[in-house]
């Protein structure tokens, strides 16, 4: 997984206005009630969680990254309440059905075993719990071309998918697919969000 450790400091400058408009659909999407508990997978700088907590101060929220830098620019957005911890998506150490939601935004790509990182998503969910997927995929030609991009200049092993091969991981998992919507985000960027059910 590409190391985010010297673009911390200066990843919300880069890509906050990006990563809101992406997980505004997230957010349409997600029901919260008292005592729920939400995991954000790879929550990077707390930008997602910030935004939750605001919003539904209520939820038990945890979010999780393999880099401890970027961890350290979560914990000033969000209060004391929300749980971070540095771990891997891959290993979660985190008891089985203990989530209501688990929440994956534009990280997908960087993940060495993608299908691996849903297998644990799936295993700390609740049953009736629901994951949420939001992040750029090679459906715009756009997006296939930043792939390539990031691909030789940036992350040789970073991994793009097309939504439909994100739907296709999740039902091998035993995910039922609930929605799935593409969406442009500008004149360059466009996203799609994915929500699953666990039966």
């Amino acid at each position: 997984m590409l190391d985010y450790t010297n673009r911390a400091a200066s990843y919300d400058k880069r890509w906050q206005s990006y990563c809101l408009a992406s997980f505004s659909r997230s957010l349409k999407l997600i029901h919260l009630e008292r005592d729920t508990e939400l995991l954000d997978i790879a929550c990077g700088t707390g930008i997602f969680l910030e935004k939750v907590e605001r919003e539904h101060p209520y939820v038990s929220l945890t979010g999780i990254d393999s880099n401890q830098a970027m961890l350290n620019e979560a914990v000033k957005k969000v209060s004391q309440k929300v749980t971070l911890k540095k771990e891997r998506a891959d290993r979660l150490s985190f008891d089985t059905e203990k989530f209501d939601w688990v929440v994956l935004s534009n990280c997908i790509g960087h993940f060495d075993d993608q299908e691996q990182c849903l297998k644990e998503a799936y295993r700390v969910l609740k049953k009736s719990g629901k994951i949420i997927i939001t992040d750029w995929t090679q459906d715009y030609i756009m997006m296939r071309f930043a792939n390539f991009y990031t691909k030789t200049f940036d992350y040789k092993n970073y991994n793009s998918l097309y939504s439909h091969e994100i739907e296709s991981m999740m039902t091998r998992l035993k995910f039922n697919i609930l929605k799935t919507e593409t969406f442009r985000i500008n004149w360059f960027w466009s996203a799609s969000t994915i929500m699953g059910v666990k039966p």
